[in-house]
């Protein structure tokens, strides 16, 4: 009697063991897909950050070329209005030269005739 008494007792207490640790291994499988779950969420939200970075970084490069445009356009109108003005100076000393010429010729026609003029008379 006492050995059957004291083999239900080892066997309740190895059931009793067994259930604690098929218990232990629930709970351990439930933690595992908790950190399995948080793992995966974080890797959701890091390929979401990348994305949102790289959208961001795209967007500022758009306003980069379009503010890099907009300046290449005022460069350009800015050589365009130099050279026009540069232009206009040229013509204007062209023709400023061209009317002190034509001025010293006329004076120095009218010293020359004043002069045959003087010569004659001194004859």
């Amino acid at each position: 009697e006492y050995q059957r008494q004291l083999l239900a007792q080892k066997q309740l207490h190895a059931k009793d063991k067994a259930a604690a640790v098929r218990e232990l291994q629930n709970q351990l499988a439930d933690v595992e897909r908790q950190l399995h779950k948080e793992n995966q969420a974080a890797q959701e939200e890091g390929v979401s950050l990348v994305l949102q970075n790289q959208k961001l970084r795209e967007a500022h490069l758009s306003e980069l070329e379009a503010l890099r445009t907009e300046h290449v356009s005022q460069l350009e109108a800015q050589k365009i209005s130099y050279e026009r003005l540069m232009t206009e100076m040229r013509h204007a000393s062209q023709a400023e030269s061209l009317r002190l010429r034509e001025e010293h010729n006329k004076d120095s026609e009218v010293l020359r005739i004043r002069h045959s003029e003087e010569q004659k008379r001194l004859k």
